[in-house]
């Protein structure tokens, strides 16, 4: 069988041709560590690196003991290595999201280091918070070849932008988005990023609001959270990052959930009720996949404010 990377038919392309939607397609990941490693990157990343083990074994403690847990492998051209290593924790929550920057002399240090601290909320390592954002770029082409082929001319691009603030970075879910480019501290994922994208996402992180045209989701919200948010921007037409806040979700029936938002300025609700489905296509959701898969879809049912129904679409 001729593979699709050798066709020029990559499952990133694939996804783009059968118009398949980009919100709604992240994982919930309330902690994420953000670790240097200068060096290949393997198909599995930290099992192939040369970490030293017990570290290894602390870091994977943690990934295996919450599904919210996330790690990333990160780094820069070599030319720019200080002979530190860097390893961030990001906290993206919907309020208040933190970013914490360590500089270690040796990955031992890292078995030093109070993550539980960190991730229970205590008031630690608070001259470790750091400001400024940053932006990673996936860009594992050992894991998939779309996120090398379409992840290192953005990752270029954005550099040129963001400088150090941007970082190359292993898998982060769904290799037929690629470009997937993560902002951090929120947490804000986009998908299908091409060059032109650089420019409007910078923009719109640094004055505060999410670019809707490319958005898959934040790390703080669930897949049905991020399809409901999405319905609500993009009815409002209001992309501030914090104009809204969650409330509560509730599931109806099989598959069909009322997620409930509150706006900050004057305290509307809007209540977004969604519905999911199986696509009527099937395709490969990654370059080495042998077997082609139905998606889910979300679709926006009904559309309230204040209680008041506005909107009416089935789909």
């Amino acid at each position: 069988m001729i593979s699709k990377i050798e066709s020029a038919y990559t499952c990133s392309l694939e996804s783009t041709n059968v118009e398949e939607p980009l919100f709604g397609t992240m994982s919930k990941s309330s902690i994420w560590i953000l670790l240097e490693y200068p060096f290949s990157w393997g198909a599995k990343a930290l099992k192939n690196s040369k970490i030293p083990q017990p570290v290894k074994e602390r870091l994977s403690s943690m990934v295996d003991s919450s599904p919210e847990v996330r790690l990333q492998l990160i780094k820069k051209p070599k030319s720019n290595l200080t002979g530190q290593i860097t390893i961030y924790v990001a906290i993206p929550r919907e309020s208040q999201p933190f970013l914490y920057k360590f500089l270690l002399s040796k990955y031992d240090d890292i078995l030093n280091v109070d993550f539980t601290a960190i991730f229970s909320g205590e008031q630690v390592y608070q001259d470790r918070i750091q400001k400024e954002p940053i932006y990673l770029v996936c860009t594992n082409g050992k894991r998939d070849p779309c996120c090398a082929k379409f992840g290192i001319p953005v990752f270029t691009s954005l550099r040129r932008m963001g400088g150090d603030k941007v970082w190359q970075t292993t898998h982060v879910g769904g290799h037929r988005f690629a470009a997937n480019v993560l902002c951090f501290p929120h947490g804000i994922l986009y998908g299908r990023v091409a060059r032109e994208d650089v420019q409007p996402i910078v923009d719109s992180f640094q004055s505060g609001k999410i670019y809707l045209e490319k958005y898959r989701g934040r790390a703080c919200y669930n897949e049905v959270v991020h399809a409901a948010e999405y319905y609500l921007r993009n009815k409002t037409n209001n992309n501030g990052i914090s104009a809204f806040h969650l409330q509560g979700v509730e599931e109806k029936a099989e598959n069909q959930w009322s997620v409930q938002f509150l706006k900050s300025e004057d305290n509307a609700q809007y209540r977004i009720q969604i519905s999911a489905s199986l696509s009527n296509y099937q395709i490969y959701l990654s370059c080495k996949d042998t077997e082609k898969k139905s998606v889910t879809i979300y679709h926006l049912d009904q559309f309230q404010v204040n209680d008041q129904q506005t909107t009416t679409h089935t789909n």
